[in-house]
């Protein structure tokens, strides 16, 4: 519930942030990652905490390395909490895309009218 407090309005900052920067456009996309990075990790990390800690103690003890550990254990746990998390940072992408597409353009018509 504590983690909503952060997601929502730093996502909301994340997809208003090119009409609140209207200079450079360097460092935009590297703060909307930042911003964004709350949410995407939101989902998985509530999969992950789902988990029995004893899962991977148990994988341990029948022999299966790190590698297996994560081949076998770890990615079918969290593959669908994965694919949700980037199909999340696909839809955020393309709409801050047009957010700054729609900035640059709004921009551009008030250069013109002066």
């Amino acid at each position: 519930m504590l983690l909503l407090l952060i997601v929502l309005p730093a996502t909301a900052a994340a997809l208003m942030l090119p009409f609140l920067l209207t200079g450079s456009t360097f460092p935009l996309p590297i703060l909307q990652g930042a911003l964004i990075s709350p949410l995407l990790s939101l989902v998985l990390l509530s999969r992950l905490r789902n988990i029995p800690s004893t899962w991977t103690l148990t994988a341990q003890e029948l022999g299966a390395g790190s590698q297996m550990r994560l081949r076998y254990l770890w990615l079918p746990l969290i593959r669908r909490p994965l694919m949700l998390s980037l199909l999340l940072a696909v839809i955020l992408g393309i709409a801050g895309s047009v957010c700054l597409l729609q900035a640059s353009s709004s921009l551009s018509t008030q250069g013109s009218l002066f």
